[in-house]
C-alpha cells in the first residue's frame, strides 16, 4: 500500500485476500477486498509515512494478546481486529454500513 507502517488495517486487507472463506463472506455482504482497500488507502494517506516498516503498537499489542496454547484461525483473528470500537478496523467496517452483518457472520457459530 505504500506505506511503512504495518498495522491492524494490513492484517485485515490479508484476511479478506488470503482467506477464501473470509473473502467469500465479505464479497457476499457487499465488502470486496477492492471496496476495503480503497478505504484503507484513504485513511493511510491521512496519517505520516515512514520510510522502514515497522509494527503498529496497537498491532503489536494485538498479536501479544493471541492465545499462546490454542491454534489461531483467520476468523479468530478477524474477531480480534473487531473488537475495540475505538480501533481503525472496526471503524473502517462500520463505515460501510455492513459491520452487523460482518459481526452475524463472525459470531453465529460461538457457542
Amino acid at each position: 500500500m505504500g506505506h511503512g507502517l504495518i498495522g491492524p488495517e494490513h492484517l485485515l486487507l490479508g484476511l479478506v485476500r488470503g482467506n477464501k472463506e473470509i473473502a467469500s463472506e465479505f464479497r457476499a455482504i457487499g465488502l470486496p477486498l477492492e471496496r476495503l482497500r480503497t478505504l484503507a488507502k484513504r485513511q493511510l494517506n491521512q496519517e505520516p509515512e515512514s520510510s522502514l516498516p515497522v509494527y503498529s503498537t496497537a498491532l503489536r499489542q494485538l498479536l501479544k494478546d493471541l492465545p499462546e496454547t490454542a491454534p489461531v484461525t483467520p476468523k479468530d483473528l478477524l474477531k480480534r481486529l473487531l473488537e475495540d470500537k475505538s480501533a481503525w478496523c472496526y471503524t473502517l467496517i462500520a463505515s460501510t454500513g455492513e459491520l452487523s452483518m460482518v459481526h452475524h457472520w463472525l459470531f453465529s457459530d460461538d457457542s
